[in-house]
């Protein structure tokens, strides 16, 4: 590298002599020239040529741009002697002919932009010496030489050489490194393998050996963070290898693409080359006090107490294998060699990039004091796996130290302690891979609600797998979340004050200041000297059941600060003061130790967790955070299934920070804990604090469902399954039911009356699940309303049973809490409500009054909507009464007839809608019976025409007196008008309505009553009316109704006539006002004959039927033929029946439809035809079909002469004959034609061609 340096007015100076650098008799501004003036040697900007072997010496700090030296014969030289020379140039270094160039830096410092040795050869002609001084080249170090070894570097103390750029990376050169230290520290440096004492590979990038032969750092080489090491194929040696900060152990070392034991990509650039650790002042202890043991997840590594060795590599044991993002327990014990503290921190290469400068790297681990290593003191930490982690091994490295810790991880000179290495395995999940198939086990098939049974899988799965345990109640889907179920044990807000040492239900006080006041349970307070309080909680785990969980609010503060407080967990306490902060017994045992005695530091807390008197986890002094509290924090305590720990502390911000989880208590799932209590217990010393806990909650069952193991209860038949997921996998295990042993039985309902036993039986599947021989308990009932009885159960009784007594009224109810014990298991209580209703007290809502008569009806009305009615009559049924209706056991109500004439009373009870019955009948108001009231009957009735008319009416067979009678013309449908006659004969005369007539009868105090009405139906007159309906019709088939109306009587019959009734007419069976008249052949009148009631009868106005004859269309005569032009021929219908209603004329004889002509006579005159037309009539008979009668035609021809026909004659009607004959025609005789009108209208056609004709006959 060159650097060309321009400073305005620089100036080049030559040396002329040996001499100082500031003198100027040194200096010459050309070569071999005199001395510059006074004052002026080389300074920053100039150049500067050392020649004719001169030694130009520093006597202060100089500078300039450039240095060169000669290539003649003569040995030339710059000293430093301890001064600093800044060239900001090159500065070059020839190889001199057979002399030497030199720079004696010695203690010096030389820096400059870059360094040339040119024209080397073997002999050493130009060098750099260095002693305890530094050179510092920011640009390269290099020599026009790939071998001559001429250039040289040399060391003769610890002095330091600093390269920017390349260092001799051509090959040649050398270096003398006796003990300096040269430092790379640009970028991307190349440099020649010369052997090194101390090498620093610094700045960036790559550092590469460029060498054929293998580089030796016979102290240490050091390659910092932010550097790669590219080895080439070689293998090079080091006494010690630092990377980063990390000085490593003895071991090889290089990328993954070598073979080295120990692999960084960090510090190594990816080739096959390694380098060799030999030696390391890292683990160098001057005393040995041993590790003793070393448990992290399944790592669980103990050494002897005795050992003596200061570094243990134990990388080549089987590594433990811990999951990225989980968290584990690493806990330590040591031997401190005496009453001192051990100080334990933890490293972890996480990015596995040989060192463990990284942040998170390190981890202080504890204090441990005056421990021989086989006693149960341990220093403990709760260590989350990074997630940014790398998979696979990486290195842990251990280490205790007397007196303090390790800041960093070699070891601090002339400490005390040990060193400890292994491999941890990071997983970036689970790995495993899943079974198709998973089997469940329960520890019971069958259970007693909430008694707990633990589930667990037939299959174990690594690091990372996660579990889910699920239900359902059919084993089918849907499958949900496992309830988290609890088992409540103990629970206490401390809301009633108790004193000291006194025990009330579950919580026994012991010490002198242990109470609960002002809402809160105070262990200890601050105005008595060192003293311990406790408070038990006086009960045991009878079950055994392994999870539980407390939660706690705890408060220490007030004071100075000491000591604390402690749970403890297992057998034999007792009510007394307790171990204060320590706890006691052989279970387990957390300590919240608020001030630390172990000489750390003053105070200061831990949290400790022993357990079968054996330390299991130890925190460092306020890790994580100081106890001590004045508001109330949160604690929660977990063991699960497993025996597994878990511990959160809320802290300052209101934060739950999990001190520990997932700490193995060894032997717990095995270990019989019937008899376990729990205990806190406090204390305080010299300084002392107010120790004070509020909300104890204690419950049994795993409080997760996400462990390999579920600890549960149910109160119903319940299907369990885990789903396990790893990785990407998910399968679930085989489902496994859990049946409930008890009875399980909804609540029920029942009523029962008032001091009358009742039962009630739950049957199985309408109230539950009831296996056989199902027995039950209870207390006495709660009751309401103050009812009264009730009792608890005695003995097993197979049912609910009691009696109870409701005297208040209304109903009220009566709940027992009933227990189902099945086989000896206590199932879920249940409820039974019973309604126990008050007995009714029967009523008449209606009966007869004081008095009644015999043989009448008297009814008597109680409540409706009961059941069971119960009658009571008196005397015998059919001799002293008789039921009307009702009476049955079904009916509010009774009507009776009573025969008897005496005082008469009913009685009546009844089972109430709440099937509770009186104890005793109700008895009606007695009522007086006297003799019945008979009406009789009057008779006489009859029928009158309105107007002068009279009947005798007469009553008879009535009992009683006559009190007047009655008239009514609506047969008494309303009330009838009085008449005042108290005899027994009534008179009815000149009526015009229909009457009714009957007697009011008293007899005696009875009721009147009304006789037997007789009628005198009055008939108004007859009126005939008139019959509608009479039309036309024609002969034969035919149908015409005749209607009656206006009239006013019945019908008797209808009568006709051919005649309109000037004679009699025929009687016609018919009373109804219509009839149908068929098939007339004659015109015929009808009539009705009517009449109204008694009156006469009369004849209706007659309605007529005129019948048509059939319509006859006759024969159209007078067909003639005619000559064309002028002519006239007179056509006639005859033979006819009906009115003509018009001609028609055709040309083609009617083979299509004829002209209409106007003209209704029988006669037509056709004039003046000149062709040929036939005619025809249209002939309809009244109301019969219109026909078409027998066309004539008028045949045109040339002009005829018709003739005379002679013969006329008068004959008499019937049997005649007359010749008629035809003379002085022209033509032949087509036809002859008769006529009965004289031709008015056409002849009748004659066959007949001959002049003569014989009409016989003629009527």
């Amino acid at each position: 590298m060159f650097f060309t340096i321009s400073i305005c007015n620089a100036a080049t100076f030559f040396s002329r002599q040996n001499g100082n650098w500031t003198s100027r008799s040194t200096w010459s501004y050309t070569s071999g020239g005199g001395q510059v003036p006074s004052g002026v040697y080389p300074a920053f900007g100039d150049i500067v040529h050392i020649e004719g072997g001169d030694v130009v010496t520093l006597t202060a700090n100089a500078a300039c741009a450039t240095i060169d030296f000669p290539t003649t014969n003569t040995n030339n030289s710059i000293v430093l002697a301890g001064y600093t020379l800044a060239v900001s140039g090159n500065i070059s270094i020839p190889r001199s002919g057979n002399g030497l160039n030199l720079i004696n830096v010695g203690s010096g410092t030389l820096t400059a932009a870059s360094i040339d040795f040119p024209t080397t050869g073997d002999a050493v002609r130009h060098k750099i010496t260095i002693s305890t001084g530094t050179v510092s080249v920011s640009g390269n170090i290099s020599t026009n030489s790939s071998s001559a070894l001429s250039a040289t570097i040399e060391f003769t103390g610890a002095g330091l050489l600093r390269v920017g750029g390349d260092f001799f990376s051509s090959g040649g050169g050398s270096l003398t490194p006796s003990t300096g230290t040269v430092e790379l520290n640009g970028a991307n440096q190349s440099f020649n393998a010369f052997s090194y004492y101390n090498l620093t590979l610094s700045g960036s990038g790559t550092k590469s050996f460029f060498s054929t032969t293998s580089t030796t750092v016979t102290n240490n080489l050091t390659i910092n963070s932010g550097v790669k090491a590219n080895l080439s194929t070689l293998t090079h040696t080091a006494n010690k290898l630092t990377l980063g900060s990390t000085q490593v152990l003895p071991s090889s070392w290089g990328s993954s693409g070598s073979s080295a034991t120990n692999k960084s990509d960090a510090y190594f650039a990816v080739t096959t080359g390694l380098i060799n650790a030999t030696t390391s002042t890292c683990s160098s202890f001057t005393t040995v006090t041993p590790i003793t043991n070393v448990a992290f997840n399944t790592l669980n590594k103990t050494t002897a107490a005795t050992d003596a060795t200061a570094y243990q590599n134990y990388t080549g044991d089987t590594p433990t294998t811990v999951a990225k993002t989980q968290y584990y327990t690493l806990t330590v014990k040591g031997n401190t060699g005496g009453d001192v503290n051990g100080y334990y921190t933890a490293f972890i290469d996480w990015n596995n990039d040989g060192d463990f400068d990284d942040s998170g790297e390190s981890i202080v681990l504890g204090t441990i004091k005056n421990s021989s290593g086989t006693d149960s003191k341990v220093t403990s930490a709760y260590i989350q796996i990074p997630s940014g982690a790398i998979t696979g091994n990486v290195k842990m490295r251990i280490i205790g130290r007397i007196g303090g810790y390790s800041s960093t991880p070699c070891v601090v000179s002339g400490s005390t302690g040990q060193m400890q290495d292994y491999t941890i395995n990071v997983l970036a999940g689970c790995t495993d891979t899943l079974p198709s198939s998973v089997t469940t086990s329960s520890t019971a098939t069958s259970v007693c609600p909430y008694s707990p049974f633990t589930l667990s899988l037939g299959s174990t799965f690594g690091e990372g797998a996660t579990y889910l345990w699920e239900t359902s109640p059919t084993g089918s889907a849907p499958w949900t979340s496992a309830p988290i179920n609890s088992i409540p044990f103990f629970s206490n807000d401390f809301s009633v004050n108790q004193g000291f040492n006194t025990t009330v239900g579950d919580i026994s006080l012991a010490g002198e200041d242990a109470q609960i006041t002002g809402g809160v349970l105070v262990l200890t307070e601050t105005a008595p000297n060192g003293h311990n309080s406790g408070f038990l909680i006086n009960k045991s785990n009878t079950a055994n059941i392994n999870p539980f969980t407390a939660t706690f609010k705890y408060r220490i503060w007030d004071g100075g600060g000491a000591d604390g407080m402690s749970l403890s967990y297992g057998p034999g306490f007792a009510a007394n003061a307790g171990g204060g902060e320590s706890g006691e017994g052989s279970g387990l045992i957390v300590q919240f130790d608020t001030y630390d005695n172990e000489g750390v530091g003053t105070g200061g807390s831990r949290v400790r967790i022993l357990y079968n008197n054996t330390s299991i986890f130890n925190t460092a002094i306020d890790t994580p955070f100081n106890l001590r509290t004045d508001p109330y924090r949160d604690v929660k305590l977990y063991v699960d299934s497993n025996g597994l720990l878990s511990l959160a502390i809320q802290n300052q911000a209101g934060t739950n920070i999990t001190v520990v989880s997932k700490l193995l208590l060894p032997n717990y799932t095995t270990t019989n804990k019937s008899t376990w209590k729990f205990k806190f217990s406090a204390r305080t010393g010299g300084t002392k604090d107010r120790h004070s806990l509020d909300d104890v909650v204690i419950t049994y069952l795993d409080s997760a469902n996400s462990n390999s193991k579920f600890t549960t209860s149910q109160t119903v038949k319940t299907y369990y399954r885990a789903t396990i997921t790893c990785g990407g996998s998910i399968v679930t295990s085989d489902p496994i039911m859990v049946d409930i042993t008890s009875a399980t039985i909804t609540a029920m309902t029942a009523s029962a009356c008032s001091g009358v036993a009742f039962t009630v039986t739950p049957a199985n599947g309408t109230n539950g699940t009831i296996p056989s021989g199902t027995t039950y308990s209870w207390p006495a009932p709660v009751v309401t309303g103050g009812i009264t009885g009730g009792a608890a159960s005695t003995g097993t009784p197979a049912s609910i049973t009691g009696t109870i007594s409701n005297t208040t009224g209304t109903a009220q109810t009566a709940t027992y809490t009933v227990t189902p014990t099945t086989a000896g298991c206590t199932g879920i209580p249940f409820t039974v409500t019973v309604t126990v209703n008050t007995l009714p007290t029967p009523t008449f809502t209606a009966q007869p009054g004081a008095a009644a008569c015999a043989n009448t009806d008297v009814t008597y009305t109680t409540q409706t909507g009961m059941s069971n009615y119960v009658w009571g009559f008196p005397g015998v049924l059919g001799t002293d009464y008789t039921i009307t209706s009702g009476g049955s056991n079904l009916s509010n109500t009774v009507t009776l007839k009573y025969i008897t004439a005496t005082n008469k009373t009913v009685t009546i009870n009844y089972t109430n809608t709440n099937g509770c019955t009186a104890t005793s009948a109700t008895s009606s108001t007695a009522t007086t019976i006297s003799p019945s009231t008979v009406g009789g009957t009057v008779g006489g009735s009859t029928t009158v025409c309105t107007g002068t008319n009279s009947t005798i009416l007469t009553l008879a067979g009535h009992t009683g007196s006559i009190i007047r009678w009655e008239s009514s013309l609506d047969n008494f449908a309303t009330a009838g008008t009085p008449i005042v006659n108290t005899t027994t004969t009534l008179t009815a005369t000149n009526l015009t309505a229909t009457t009714s007539y009957r007697a009011v009868v008293q007899s005696g105090s009875c009721g009147a009553l009304n006789s037997v009405a007789a009628t005198v139906t009055v008939s108004p007159a007859t009126v005939a009316g008139t019959i509608g309906g009479g039309t036309t019709v024609c002969t034969g088939t035919n149908s015409t109704v005749l209607t009656l109306s206006g009239h006013n009587g019945s019908v008797v019959r209808w009568e006709s006539s051919l005649n309109n009734f000037s004679t009699a007419g025929t009687p016609i069976i018919n009373t109804t006002t219509t009839l149908t008249a068929t098939n007339l052949t004659a015109t015929t009148s009808y009539r009705a004959v009517v009449q109204s009631g008694s009156c006469g009868a009369l004849n209706s106005v007659a309605a007529t039927v005129t019948v048509s004859p059939a319509t006859v269309s006759g024969t159209v005569g007078g067909g003639a033929t005619v000559c064309t032009g002028t002519n006239s021929t007179v056509l006639t219908l005859s033979g006819h029946t009906g009115s003509i209603v018009r001609w028609e004329s055709s040309l083609d004889n009617f083979a299509t439809a004829g002209t209409p002509i106007t003209n209704t006579t029988t006669t037509l005159t056709a004039t003046n035809l000149t062709a040929t037309t036939s005619y025809r009539a249209v002939v309809q008979s009244g109301s019969c079909g219109a026909l078409n009668s027998i066309a004539a035609t008028v045949a045109v021809s040339p002009a005829t002469v018709a003739g005379t026909v002679g013969g006329g004659a008068t004959v008499c009607t019937g049997t005649n004959s007359t010749a008629l004959t035809l003379t002085g025609h022209t033509g032949s005789v087509v036809r002859w034609e008769s006529s009965l009108n004289n031709f008015a209208t056409a002849g009748t056609p004659i066959v007949n061609t001959t002049t003569t004709l014989t009409a016989t006959n003629l009527t």
